[in-house]
Protein backbone atom coordinates (compact mmCIF):
# COMPACT_ATOMS: atom_id res chain seq x y z
CA UNK A 1 0.00 0.00 0.00
CA UNK A 2 2.88 2.37 0.96
CA UNK A 3 5.02 1.30 -1.84
CA UNK A 4 1.77 2.77 -4.55
CA UNK A 5 1.20 6.01 -2.65
CA UNK A 6 4.95 6.91 -3.08
CA UNK A 7 5.03 5.92 -6.87
CA UNK A 8 1.63 7.39 -8.00
CA UNK A 9 3.42 10.24 -7.15
CA UNK A 10 6.98 9.59 -8.65
CA UNK A 11 8.99 8.69 -5.67
CA UNK A 12 10.81 5.92 -5.84
CA UNK A 13 9.91 3.61 -2.84
CA UNK A 14 13.52 3.98 -1.23
CA UNK A 15 13.12 7.93 -1.28
CA UNK A 16 10.03 7.38 -0.26
CA UNK A 17 10.32 5.56 3.03
CA UNK A 18 13.72 7.03 4.00
CA UNK A 19 13.42 10.93 3.08
CA UNK A 20 9.79 11.73 2.70
CA UNK A 21 10.73 15.35 2.77
CA UNK A 22 12.38 14.40 -0.46
CA UNK A 23 9.04 13.78 -2.15
CA UNK A 24 7.67 16.92 -0.62
CA UNK A 25 10.34 19.22 -2.28
CA UNK A 26 9.79 17.41 -5.89
CA UNK A 27 5.89 18.23 -5.32
CA UNK A 28 7.38 21.75 -4.55
CA UNK A 29 9.49 22.31 -7.43
CA UNK A 30 7.16 20.70 -10.06
CA UNK A 31 4.46 23.12 -9.16
CA UNK A 32 6.60 26.12 -9.19
CA UNK A 33 7.79 24.88 -12.93
CA UNK A 34 4.37 24.47 -14.00
CA UNK A 35 2.54 27.99 -12.44
CA UNK A 36 6.16 29.93 -12.17
CA UNK A 37 3.71 32.96 -14.51
CA UNK A 38 1.54 32.93 -11.20
CA UNK A 39 4.29 32.72 -8.80
CA UNK A 40 6.38 35.82 -9.86
CA UNK A 41 3.02 37.44 -10.33
CA UNK A 42 2.24 36.86 -6.87
CA UNK A 43 5.73 38.01 -5.57
CA UNK A 44 5.40 41.00 -7.87
CA UNK A 45 2.29 42.14 -5.79
CA UNK A 46 3.07 41.09 -2.54
CA UNK A 47 6.06 43.67 -2.76
CA UNK A 48 3.53 46.24 -3.85
CA UNK A 49 1.37 45.55 -1.17
CA UNK A 50 4.21 46.61 1.30
CA UNK A 51 3.52 50.06 0.76
CA UNK A 52 -0.23 49.64 0.45
CA UNK A 53 -1.69 52.33 2.34
CA UNK A 54 -5.04 53.20 3.96
CA UNK A 55 -7.75 55.72 2.39
CA UNK A 56 -10.55 57.75 4.12
CA UNK A 57 -13.54 54.42 3.58
CA UNK A 58 -10.61 52.18 4.64
CA UNK A 59 -10.89 53.63 8.15
CA UNK A 60 -14.42 54.08 8.24
CA UNK A 61 -15.01 50.94 7.65
CA UNK A 62 -11.91 49.59 10.52
CA UNK A 63 -14.26 51.67 13.23
CA UNK A 64 -17.99 50.85 11.46
CA UNK A 65 -17.87 48.09 14.74
CA UNK A 66 -16.94 50.44 17.28
CA UNK A 67 -20.20 50.93 18.78
CA UNK A 68 -22.64 48.32 17.27
CA UNK A 69 -22.20 44.28 16.20
CA UNK A 70 -21.67 43.55 12.71
CA UNK A 71 -25.72 42.96 11.97
CA UNK A 72 -26.63 45.96 13.18
CA UNK A 73 -24.23 48.07 10.84
CA UNK A 74 -25.51 45.84 7.87
CA UNK A 75 -28.69 46.67 8.63
CA UNK A 76 -27.94 50.08 8.71
CA UNK A 77 -26.45 50.29 5.70
CA UNK A 78 -28.93 48.06 3.66
CA UNK A 79 -31.53 50.37 4.94
CA UNK A 80 -29.51 53.72 4.45
CA UNK A 81 -26.99 53.59 2.23
CA UNK A 82 -26.08 50.11 0.38
CA UNK A 83 -27.60 46.72 -1.12
CA UNK A 84 -23.31 45.51 -1.01
CA UNK A 85 -24.16 43.64 2.22
CA UNK A 86 -22.29 40.55 1.40
CA UNK A 87 -18.65 42.62 0.52
CA UNK A 88 -19.59 45.29 3.29
CA UNK A 89 -19.88 42.00 5.98
CA UNK A 90 -16.66 41.10 4.69
CA UNK A 91 -14.82 45.07 4.43
CA UNK A 92 -15.36 45.69 7.95
CA UNK A 93 -13.35 42.42 9.35
CA UNK A 94 -10.67 42.89 6.85
CA UNK A 95 -10.61 47.13 6.97
CA UNK A 96 -9.10 45.37 11.00
CA UNK A 97 -6.72 43.28 9.33
CA UNK A 98 -4.67 44.91 6.56
CA UNK A 99 -2.05 42.20 6.96
CA UNK A 100 -4.64 39.43 6.41
CA UNK A 101 -6.56 41.80 4.01
CA UNK A 102 -2.92 41.94 1.67
CA UNK A 103 -2.73 38.16 1.43
CA UNK A 104 -6.54 37.58 -0.10
CA UNK A 105 -5.74 40.79 -1.98
CA UNK A 106 -3.03 39.39 -3.87
CA UNK A 107 -4.42 36.21 -3.93
CA UNK A 108 -7.71 37.69 -5.88
CA UNK A 109 -5.36 39.30 -8.27
CA UNK A 110 -4.28 36.00 -8.90
CA UNK A 111 -7.60 34.26 -8.94
CA UNK A 112 -8.57 37.26 -11.99
CA UNK A 113 -5.54 36.38 -14.06
CA UNK A 114 -5.71 32.82 -13.42
CA UNK A 115 -9.38 32.72 -14.40
CA UNK A 116 -8.86 35.00 -17.56
CA UNK A 117 -6.19 32.27 -18.85
CA UNK A 118 -8.39 29.90 -18.48
CA UNK A 119 -11.25 31.52 -20.17
CA UNK A 120 -9.33 32.14 -22.97
CA UNK A 121 -7.60 28.22 -23.10
CA UNK A 122 -4.51 29.06 -22.67
CA UNK A 123 -1.57 26.71 -22.18
CA UNK A 124 0.90 27.44 -19.14
CA UNK A 125 3.46 26.17 -21.31
CA UNK A 126 2.49 26.26 -24.85
CA UNK A 127 0.86 29.66 -24.61
CA UNK A 128 3.24 31.43 -22.20
CA UNK A 129 3.46 34.85 -23.68
CA UNK A 130 -0.02 35.12 -23.37
CA UNK A 131 -0.26 34.33 -20.49
CA UNK A 132 2.62 37.13 -19.34
CA UNK A 133 0.60 39.37 -21.70
CA UNK A 134 -2.47 38.28 -19.32
CA UNK A 135 -1.43 38.83 -15.97
CA UNK A 136 1.19 41.85 -16.73
CA UNK A 137 -2.27 43.41 -17.84
CA UNK A 138 -3.39 43.77 -14.79
CA UNK A 139 -0.12 46.87 -14.33
CA UNK A 140 -1.59 48.42 -17.35
CA UNK A 141 -5.23 49.39 -15.90
CA UNK A 142 -5.04 52.87 -14.40
CA UNK A 143 -3.87 52.73 -10.46
CA UNK A 144 -7.10 54.43 -9.82
CA UNK A 145 -9.26 51.33 -10.47
CA UNK A 146 -7.71 49.98 -6.92
CA UNK A 147 -7.11 52.34 -5.05
CA UNK A 148 -9.55 55.49 -5.56
CA UNK A 149 -11.34 55.22 -2.58
CA UNK A 150 -8.59 53.18 -0.45
CA UNK A 151 -7.36 50.14 -1.04
CA UNK A 152 -9.07 47.88 1.01
CA UNK A 153 -12.55 48.86 0.12
CA UNK A 154 -11.81 49.61 -3.45
CA UNK A 155 -10.42 46.44 -4.22
CA UNK A 156 -13.17 44.93 -2.03
CA UNK A 157 -15.70 46.53 -3.87
CA UNK A 158 -14.24 46.48 -7.50
CA UNK A 159 -11.51 43.78 -7.86
CA UNK A 160 -12.86 41.07 -5.96
CA UNK A 161 -16.23 40.80 -7.24
CA UNK A 162 -14.39 40.60 -10.58
CA UNK A 163 -11.80 37.89 -9.58
CA UNK A 164 -14.96 35.88 -8.24
CA UNK A 165 -17.09 36.41 -11.53
CA UNK A 166 -14.60 35.56 -13.95
CA UNK A 167 -14.10 32.53 -11.72
CA UNK A 168 -17.48 31.32 -11.94
CA UNK A 169 -17.53 31.41 -15.28
CA UNK A 170 -14.77 29.12 -15.67
CA UNK A 171 -17.08 26.12 -15.29
CA UNK A 172 -19.41 28.16 -18.03
CA UNK A 173 -17.15 28.20 -20.39
CA UNK A 174 -15.93 24.14 -19.86
CA UNK A 175 -19.27 23.07 -20.31
CA UNK A 176 -19.96 25.36 -23.23
CA UNK A 177 -16.59 23.52 -24.87
CA UNK A 178 -17.25 19.98 -23.82
CA UNK A 179 -14.20 20.04 -21.38
CA UNK A 180 -14.10 18.31 -17.99
CA UNK A 181 -15.28 20.06 -15.40
CA UNK A 182 -14.99 18.98 -11.75
CA UNK A 183 -17.50 19.03 -9.00
CA UNK A 184 -15.83 21.44 -6.71
CA UNK A 185 -15.66 23.81 -9.73
CA UNK A 186 -18.78 23.90 -10.07
CA UNK A 187 -19.64 24.06 -6.08
CA UNK A 188 -17.01 26.83 -5.64
CA UNK A 189 -18.97 29.04 -8.46
CA UNK A 190 -22.04 29.13 -7.36
CA UNK A 191 -20.75 31.30 -3.59
CA UNK A 192 -18.49 33.32 -6.22
CA UNK A 193 -21.41 33.97 -8.08
CA UNK A 194 -23.60 35.13 -5.09
CA UNK A 195 -20.84 37.35 -3.70
CA UNK A 196 -20.02 39.12 -7.36
CA UNK A 197 -23.22 39.81 -8.52
CA UNK A 198 -23.74 41.59 -5.06
CA UNK A 199 -21.37 44.38 -6.86
CA UNK A 200 -24.30 46.02 -9.47
CA UNK A 201 -21.68 46.41 -12.25
CA UNK A 202 -20.50 43.30 -11.68
CA UNK A 203 -24.04 42.05 -12.08
CA UNK A 204 -24.95 43.52 -15.54
CA UNK A 205 -21.97 42.09 -16.58
CA UNK A 206 -22.84 38.64 -15.15
CA UNK A 207 -26.55 38.79 -16.41
CA UNK A 208 -25.17 40.06 -19.69
CA UNK A 209 -22.99 37.00 -20.51
CA UNK A 210 -25.02 34.11 -18.49
CA UNK A 211 -27.87 35.02 -20.05
CA UNK A 212 -26.18 34.57 -24.06
CA UNK A 213 -24.33 31.61 -22.66
CA UNK A 214 -27.71 29.85 -21.37
CA UNK A 215 -29.04 30.86 -24.59
CA UNK A 216 -26.39 29.17 -26.80
CA UNK A 217 -26.36 26.04 -24.98
CA UNK A 218 -30.41 26.02 -24.60
CA UNK A 219 -30.28 26.23 -28.14
CA UNK A 220 -27.45 23.47 -29.09
CA UNK A 221 -28.60 21.27 -26.38
CA UNK A 222 -32.58 21.64 -26.93
CA UNK A 223 -32.96 21.85 -22.73
CA UNK A 224 -31.62 24.26 -19.97
CA UNK A 225 -29.12 22.69 -17.65
CA UNK A 226 -29.89 23.12 -14.10
CA UNK A 227 -27.04 24.37 -13.84
CA UNK A 228 -27.26 27.57 -15.66
CA UNK A 229 -30.51 27.97 -14.39
CA UNK A 230 -29.24 28.27 -10.92
CA UNK A 231 -27.29 30.87 -12.14
CA UNK A 232 -29.32 32.66 -13.74
CA UNK A 233 -31.78 32.84 -10.81
CA UNK A 234 -28.82 33.82 -8.56
CA UNK A 235 -28.20 36.77 -10.70
CA UNK A 236 -31.25 37.99 -11.02
CA UNK A 237 -32.33 37.80 -7.63
CA UNK A 238 -28.93 39.74 -6.88
CA UNK A 239 -30.41 42.69 -9.24
CA UNK A 240 -33.59 42.52 -7.83
CA UNK A 241 -32.36 42.67 -4.33
CA UNK A 242 -30.50 45.89 -5.78
CA UNK A 243 -33.45 47.52 -7.26
CA UNK A 244 -35.30 47.34 -4.29
CA UNK A 245 -32.68 48.04 -1.90
CA UNK A 246 -33.91 51.04 0.21
CA UNK A 247 -30.13 51.91 0.95
CA UNK A 248 -29.53 52.42 -2.38
CA UNK A 249 -32.16 54.91 -3.14
CA UNK A 250 -31.24 56.73 0.04
CA UNK A 251 -27.74 56.48 -1.20
CA UNK A 252 -28.97 58.54 -4.96
CA UNK A 253 -30.79 60.99 -3.16
CA UNK A 254 -27.83 61.74 -0.89
CA UNK A 255 -24.95 62.04 -3.97
CA UNK A 256 -27.32 63.72 -5.69
CA UNK A 257 -27.39 66.64 -3.66
CA UNK A 258 -23.24 66.05 -2.91
CA UNK A 259 -21.76 65.46 -6.17
CA UNK A 260 -24.46 66.23 -8.73
CA UNK A 261 -27.46 68.41 -7.90
CA UNK A 262 -28.62 69.00 -11.37
CA UNK A 263 -29.08 65.39 -12.57
CA UNK A 264 -32.56 64.68 -11.43
CA UNK A 265 -33.17 67.45 -13.66
CA UNK A 266 -31.49 66.04 -17.07
CA UNK A 267 -33.64 63.80 -19.39
CA UNK A 268 -32.89 60.13 -20.20
CA UNK A 269 -31.14 60.90 -23.50
CA UNK A 270 -28.84 63.57 -21.56
CA UNK A 271 -27.73 61.19 -18.76
CA UNK A 272 -27.36 58.57 -21.92
CA UNK A 273 -24.75 60.56 -23.29
CA UNK A 274 -23.06 61.85 -20.28
CA UNK A 275 -22.42 57.87 -19.65
CA UNK A 276 -21.39 57.48 -23.36
CA UNK A 277 -19.08 60.30 -23.67
CA UNK A 278 -16.99 60.17 -19.76
CA UNK A 279 -16.56 55.90 -21.07
CA UNK A 280 -14.89 56.56 -24.62
CA UNK A 281 -13.12 59.71 -23.95
CA UNK A 282 -11.39 58.10 -21.47
CA UNK A 283 -9.73 55.75 -23.84
CA UNK A 284 -9.13 58.13 -26.81
CA UNK A 285 -8.82 61.01 -25.57
CA UNK A 286 -6.83 60.13 -22.13
CA UNK A 287 -3.31 58.62 -21.75
CA UNK A 288 -4.73 55.15 -20.99
CA UNK A 289 -1.83 52.15 -21.80
CA UNK A 290 -4.37 49.63 -21.77
CA UNK A 291 -6.27 50.82 -24.22
CA UNK A 292 -2.82 51.61 -26.58
CA UNK A 293 -1.69 47.93 -25.49
CA UNK A 294 -5.25 46.86 -26.38
CA UNK A 295 -4.97 48.59 -30.02
CA UNK A 296 -1.40 47.70 -30.76
CA UNK A 297 -1.93 44.59 -30.33
CA UNK A 298 -5.27 44.66 -32.50
CA UNK A 299 -3.49 46.45 -35.17
CA UNK A 300 -0.19 43.98 -35.57
CA UNK A 301 -2.89 40.85 -35.52
CA UNK A 302 -4.94 42.62 -38.00
CA UNK A 303 -1.35 43.25 -40.38
CA UNK A 304 -0.24 39.26 -39.97
CA UNK A 305 -3.98 37.83 -40.08
CA UNK A 306 -5.27 40.10 -43.09
CA UNK A 307 -3.33 41.03 -46.28
CA UNK A 308 -6.39 43.88 -47.36
CA UNK A 309 -4.75 46.95 -47.10
CA UNK A 310 -7.80 49.04 -46.49
CA UNK A 311 -8.70 46.88 -43.75
CA UNK A 312 -4.66 47.60 -42.01
CA UNK A 313 -5.99 50.93 -42.47
CA UNK A 314 -8.96 50.92 -40.21
CA UNK A 315 -7.03 48.93 -37.76
CA UNK A 316 -4.56 51.50 -37.42
CA UNK A 317 -7.47 54.64 -36.62
CA UNK A 318 -7.55 53.01 -32.87
CA UNK A 319 -4.05 52.99 -32.46
CA UNK A 320 -3.57 56.32 -33.87
CA UNK A 321 -5.87 57.86 -32.09
CA UNK A 322 -4.95 56.71 -28.66
CA UNK A 323 -1.29 57.62 -29.52
CA UNK A 324 -1.64 61.16 -30.93
CA UNK A 325 -4.62 62.13 -28.78
CA UNK A 326 -4.19 60.04 -25.52
CA UNK A 327 -0.73 59.42 -24.63
CA UNK A 328 0.65 62.77 -27.10
CA UNK A 329 -2.22 64.75 -25.95
CA UNK A 330 -2.96 65.79 -29.60
CA UNK A 331 -0.08 68.83 -29.20
CA UNK A 332 1.27 69.74 -32.57
CA UNK A 333 -0.02 67.01 -34.51
CA UNK A 334 -1.68 67.99 -37.57
CA UNK A 335 -5.05 67.01 -37.65
CA UNK A 336 -4.83 65.67 -34.45
CA UNK A 337 -4.46 69.36 -32.88
CA UNK A 338 -7.82 69.40 -34.59
CA UNK A 339 -9.63 66.10 -33.54
CA UNK A 340 -7.91 67.18 -29.88
CA UNK A 341 -10.74 70.35 -29.57
CA UNK A 342 -12.94 67.35 -28.94
CA UNK A 343 -11.82 66.51 -25.99
CA UNK A 344 -12.72 70.31 -24.32
CA UNK A 345 -15.87 69.48 -25.55
CA UNK A 346 -16.83 67.16 -22.73
CA UNK A 347 -18.02 68.61 -19.51
CA UNK A 348 -19.94 68.13 -16.94
CA UNK A 349 -23.11 67.72 -18.95
CA UNK A 350 -21.33 65.80 -21.55
CA UNK A 351 -20.89 66.93 -24.96
CA UNK A 352 -23.82 69.16 -25.26
CA UNK A 353 -24.76 67.51 -27.94
CA UNK A 354 -27.69 69.34 -29.52
CA UNK A 355 -29.92 67.72 -32.01
CA UNK A 356 -30.57 71.44 -33.27
CA UNK A 357 -26.72 72.08 -34.01
CA UNK A 358 -25.32 69.39 -36.27
CA UNK A 359 -21.79 70.42 -35.23
CA UNK A 360 -22.20 69.39 -31.51
CA UNK A 361 -22.84 65.80 -33.05
CA UNK A 362 -19.19 65.41 -34.06
CA UNK A 363 -17.10 64.36 -30.65
CA UNK A 364 -19.65 61.69 -30.11
CA UNK A 365 -19.98 60.48 -33.78
CA UNK A 366 -16.12 60.53 -33.98
CA UNK A 367 -15.76 58.08 -30.73
CA UNK A 368 -18.59 55.64 -32.75
CA UNK A 369 -16.38 55.91 -35.66
CA UNK A 370 -13.84 54.55 -33.82
CA UNK A 371 -15.68 51.88 -31.84
CA UNK A 372 -17.18 50.74 -34.98
CA UNK A 373 -13.82 50.24 -36.92
CA UNK A 374 -12.98 48.20 -33.80
CA UNK A 375 -15.61 45.63 -34.18
CA UNK A 376 -15.51 45.38 -37.80
CA UNK A 377 -11.34 44.70 -37.91
CA UNK A 378 -11.96 42.13 -34.92
CA UNK A 379 -14.66 40.37 -37.36
CA UNK A 380 -11.94 40.28 -40.24
CA UNK A 381 -9.29 38.64 -37.90
CA UNK A 382 -11.86 35.64 -36.48
CA UNK A 383 -14.34 33.10 -37.32
CA UNK A 384 -17.58 34.34 -37.02
CA UNK A 385 -18.03 32.45 -33.01
CA UNK A 386 -14.94 33.87 -31.76
CA UNK A 387 -15.52 37.19 -33.29
CA UNK A 388 -19.47 37.71 -31.77
CA UNK A 389 -18.04 36.76 -28.67
CA UNK A 390 -15.47 39.00 -28.53
CA UNK A 391 -17.64 41.96 -29.81
CA UNK A 392 -20.31 40.92 -27.07
CA UNK A 393 -17.91 40.97 -24.20
CA UNK A 394 -16.47 44.64 -25.44
CA UNK A 395 -20.03 45.27 -25.21
CA UNK A 396 -20.81 44.10 -22.05
CA UNK A 397 -18.05 45.57 -20.46
CA UNK A 398 -19.29 49.10 -22.06
CA UNK A 399 -22.75 48.35 -20.90
CA UNK A 400 -21.25 48.25 -17.02
CA UNK A 401 -19.52 51.52 -17.49
CA UNK A 402 -22.72 53.19 -19.23
CA UNK A 403 -24.97 52.24 -16.36
CA UNK A 404 -22.91 54.92 -14.45
CA UNK A 405 -25.14 56.75 -16.57
CA UNK A 406 -27.95 56.47 -14.09
CA UNK A 407 -25.63 57.60 -11.10
CA UNK A 408 -25.30 60.93 -9.78
CA UNK A 409 -21.50 60.00 -9.24
CA UNK A 410 -20.72 59.53 -12.73
CA UNK A 411 -17.75 61.83 -12.27
CA UNK A 412 -17.03 61.32 -8.68
CA UNK A 413 -17.02 57.81 -8.54
CA UNK A 414 -13.89 58.04 -10.92
CA UNK A 415 -11.62 55.42 -12.90
CA UNK A 416 -12.69 52.54 -10.87
CA UNK A 417 -16.28 51.92 -12.27
CA UNK A 418 -14.18 51.22 -15.41
CA UNK A 419 -12.66 47.78 -14.10
CA UNK A 420 -15.12 45.67 -15.53
CA UNK A 421 -14.38 47.47 -18.95
CA UNK A 422 -10.73 47.00 -18.18
CA UNK A 423 -10.97 43.54 -17.90
CA UNK A 424 -12.65 42.86 -20.88
CA UNK A 425 -9.90 44.76 -22.75
CA UNK A 426 -7.68 42.65 -21.39
CA UNK A 427 -9.67 39.31 -22.36
CA UNK A 428 -9.40 40.57 -25.80
CA UNK A 429 -5.69 41.33 -25.71
CA UNK A 430 -5.36 37.76 -24.61
CA UNK A 431 -7.36 36.85 -27.84
CA UNK A 432 -5.45 38.94 -30.05
CA UNK A 433 -2.04 37.31 -28.53
CA UNK A 434 -3.70 33.64 -29.42
CA UNK A 435 -4.53 34.26 -32.70
CA UNK A 436 -1.09 35.88 -33.44
CA UNK A 437 0.77 33.45 -32.18
CA UNK A 438 -1.45 30.95 -34.55
CA UNK A 439 -1.02 32.83 -37.59
CA UNK A 440 2.74 33.95 -37.61
CA UNK A 441 4.40 32.91 -34.27
CA UNK A 442 7.72 34.62 -35.09
CA UNK A 443 6.05 38.03 -34.62
CA UNK A 444 4.88 37.93 -31.20
CA UNK A 445 8.29 37.95 -29.33
CA UNK A 446 8.45 41.71 -30.99
CA UNK A 447 5.43 43.17 -29.81
CA UNK A 448 4.93 40.96 -26.86
CA UNK A 449 8.33 42.34 -25.53
CA UNK A 450 7.28 45.86 -26.99
CA UNK A 451 3.73 45.90 -24.60
CA UNK A 452 5.96 44.33 -21.58
CA UNK A 453 7.99 46.98 -21.36
CA UNK A 454 4.68 49.15 -21.26
CA UNK A 455 3.80 46.73 -18.32
CA UNK A 456 7.26 47.38 -16.39
CA UNK A 457 6.51 50.48 -16.31
CA UNK A 458 2.94 49.92 -14.83
CA UNK A 459 4.40 47.76 -12.72
CA UNK A 460 7.20 50.33 -11.45
CA UNK A 461 3.71 52.63 -11.17
CA UNK A 462 2.04 50.15 -9.10
CA UNK A 463 4.92 49.78 -6.61
CA UNK A 464 5.62 53.60 -5.85
CA UNK A 465 2.21 55.12 -7.17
Amino acid sequence: MRDTFYKSYGVSKKIGRAKPWEWVLKKLSVFLRDNQVYVVFFMVLAVAHLTAYSGQDDVYFAAALEDRGVLAFLRDRYQMWSSRILIEGMLVFLARMPEVWSVLNVLAFVLAGFSLVELLSLDKRKDLYGCWLILGGFFLIPFACYNGAGWIATTLNYLWPCALALWALVPVKKILCEEPVSWWEKALSIPSLIVAANMELVCVFLLAVLSLCTAVDAWSKKRLRPYFAIMILLVVFSLLFILTCPGNAARAESETLTWFPEFTELSLPRKLEIGFSSTLFAFFFAPNLLFFSFSLLLFVTVCVCVREMPVRLLASIPLSASTFLGILGGENVGIFQELQGYRTRLAWYGTGISLAEPGTWMPDLFCLFLCGTILFTICRIFDKKSAFLLCFVLLAGFATRMAMSFSPTVWASGERTFLVMDLCLLFCMGAFARRMAEARPRYREAVFLAIGCLETFGIVNFWFG
